[in-house]
């Protein structure tokens, strides 16, 4: 994305959570993390960055997300910020028989994630709302988090006539959605069992 499109978004997000907008930079990274590692520094510790948000982890690690190595080396280069970070990352696909909740490429991205939940959404072409449900797959303190379900609406500029669009998110009900099916099992029963002719 360029600036403008993720100011855009900012913006949105914060105008459909009925939010003041929270200040943040974003910079246009080509190349792997660990190139670029002091220079994201000097910024980081410039203008006092408490929070670094990775989109996404395959080119962060060189396009290299299957090599242990590189891995390890993005993970240290992350770490030597010492900030709190998220990394957005793809899912393995998979195989036959077989569920896939990890990131994709090499078992570290697993093993390095301090907490991990994994996004799946629902929606129909041409209509302008999505169902988002996020699962808690690892955490290394503390206890697994309860799921999460939310409706987002996307509303254009030109449908409300402002600079920015909005984004309005609003809780949704996960056992009640298309997106029940993505529970685990005793969640999955339970919500048959709560609503079996749906």
């Amino acid at each position: 994305a360029d600036p403008i499109e993720v100011r855009d978004r900012w913006a949105s997000i914060a105008d459909g959570l009925g939010v003041t907008e929270p200040p943040m930079m974003y910079r246009r990274m080509t190349g792997p993390l660990t190139a670029q590692i002091e220079s994201v520094r000097k910024t980081v510790l410039k203008n006092e960055i408490s929070l670094v948000i990775i989109d996404s982890a395959l080119p962060a690690a060189g396009g290299q997300a299957e090599n242990a190595e590189a891995t390890e080396n993005f993970f240290a280069a992350l770490r030597s910020l010492e900030i709190s970070s998220m990394i957005i990352a793809h899912q393995s696909k998979p195989q036959l028989g077989f569920v896939s909740n990890s990131p994709f490429g090499s078992v570290f991205w697993l093993n390095e994630g301090r907490s991990i939940w994994q996004i799946a959404s629902e929606g129909e072409p041409g209509i302008n709302t999505l169902q988002v449900g996020l699962f808690h797959r690892k955490v290394n303190q503390g206890g697994l988090q309860k799921d999460l379900g939310f409706s987002i609406e996307f509303v254009s500029r030109e449908d409300i006539q402002s600079e920015f669009g909005q984004i309005i998110i609003k809780k949704l009900e996960i056992s009640k959605s298309d997106l029940r099916k993505e529970l685990k099992l005793p969640g999955l029963l339970e919500a048959i069992l709560r609503d079996p002719d749906d």
